[in-house]
């Protein structure tokens, strides 16, 4: 786990993003330019959205199945909170906040909180 703070506020509004469960099958498109590893993704309820394409596995033309749950959240930060990496990937980092809220956050928009929790 790695602690950051987020040197920018950023609020992301997008609503009926793909959820996934381990087993759930999807339609995979293209793959994001700026962030590749994460491909768009389109379930049989026609919720859409990129997802990391480690989670994947082809088992049919066209049809792929989510190898584990995939949450799309993507956290509400302001400049200054302190956030911690659990998971990175590709660029973005599943992060939990003081408050306990997780939710995935960009790399850009945060910077490593130097030793002793005092920032350069």
């Amino acid at each position: 786990m790695a602690i950051f703070r987020a040197n920018s506020d950023y609020e992301e509004s997008d609503s009926d993003l793909i959820r996934l469960r381990a087993g759930d099958e999807v339609t995979v498109g293209h793959e994001d330019q700026a962030w590749p590893g994460w491909v768009w993704a389109t379930d049989e309820h026609g919720n859409d959205g990129y997802v990391p394409e480690e989670i994947l596995t082809l088992v049919g033309f066209g049809s792929y199945e989510a190898g584990e749950d995939f949450n799309p959240e993507v956290l509400r930060i302001r400049r200054g909170d302190r956030l911690v990496s659990l998971r990175h990937i590709h660029g973005w980092h599943w992060c939990r906040n003081e408050a306990g809220v997780e939710g995935w956050v960009a790399g850009y928009l945060m910077k490593p909180e130097s030793p002793g929790g005092l920032e350069e």
